[in-house]
């Protein structure tokens, strides 16, 4: 349970000074300063396969529950390990006004970083729904390895091999279905790269009739105007039914009263009502099983 510093109220009914109890300590390495480190609970992970699956809650999980589950897939660089930082954040019901920030840290203690080793894991992150929880349900997101970086195609034929060793092992993972991908792509990218042109391609195929509805472009260093990314992903005849807009270059940013604080408010605003419009929608999806997935993996290598 988290709780106000002052009045002693639920911090989830949006009071802007947040502390943790003891039981929320507990998920914490430090509880001073602006920025908090999270360590998540392994509950599974396999270095053979590089696969992990962790927990970030109070207390203990209670058995394999994964609730809703989306798939982040995007290039290095784009935002992926900020934008699951945004996720804890918004779980956690971290305001504008909050005097701290979330911070999640791997094994070992080292920061989540897109250039860590980490993320040349697939790493599921269970975020618990719990009394007053901000989330509606309880919500996984999988990080996948960044691509496109120097190591050229074959790192990027690689990642489909990881994801897809994911798929049949994701059973033993207690993850039994995707309710959807979520491809991470830079608002102000004017066109898309080979590399992304061909995962992204290759993932939408994998899910086949349910691509519309199932994939959704999460936007990273957006501003409030349309995102040049989508012109370029409109060109490549790219599903974009669902797009949401973030600015997690905000994210660790203190709340300060000049021009500066005004564009970091408004940032962190759009983001917030991002991540609302995203849960109520991504509710809604249905699932495919990571056995349907495989198996179109599967025939696809086959071709």
């Amino acid at each position: 349970q988290v709780t106000s510093s002052r009045d002693g109220n639920d911090a989830w009914n949006g009071k802007p000074e947040i502390r943790h109890t003891q039981d929320t300590k507990k998920i914490l390495k430090n509880d001073d300063g602006f920025i908090r480190e999270v360590a998540p609970k392994i509950m599974k992970k396999d270095g053979r396969i590089r696969l992990a699956k962790y927990f970030i809650g109070d207390g203990e999980p209670k058995g394999n529950d994964v609730g809703k589950v989306l798939m982040l897939v995007g290039a290095t660089g784009a935002g992926k390990t900020k934008l699951i930082d945004a996720f804890v954040n918004y779980a956690y019901g971290v305001k504008w006004e909050s005097d701290f920030r979330l911070k999640m840290v791997v094994d070992g203690g080292c920061e989540m970083s897109e250039a860590h080793s980490q993320t040349k894991w697939i790493s599921a992150y269970v975020l618990p729904k719990q009394n007053g929880s901000t989330l509606p349900y309880t919500f996984t997101v999988i990080d996948t390895p960044g691509f496109g970086d120097t190591d050229g195609m074959e790192k990027d034929e690689e990642l489909l091999k990881q994801i897809q060793e994911f798929f049949s092992n994701g059973e033993y993972f207690g993850v039994k279905a995707l309710h959807g991908i979520g491809f991470v792509i830079p608002a102000p990218e004017s066109r898309l790269t080979d590399s992304q042109k061909y995962l992204f391609q290759r993932m939408l195929s994998v899910f086949g009739d349910c691509a519309e509805e199932n994939s959704f472009v999460l936007t990273t260093f957006a501003d409030n105007q349309k995102p040049p990314v989508l012109n370029a992903l409109a060109c490549e005849n790219f599903p974009c039914k669902h797009v949401f807009k973030f600015n997690n270059s905000v994210l660790f940013s203190q709340s300060r009263d000049d021009e500066y604080g005004a564009f970091d408010r408004l940032a962190w605003k759009m983001g917030t009502s991002s991540f609302s419009s995203f849960f109520q929608k991504f509710e809604s999806t249905q699932p495919v099983s990571l056995t349907q997935l495989q198996g179109v993996m599967d025939a696809m290598d086959g071709l």
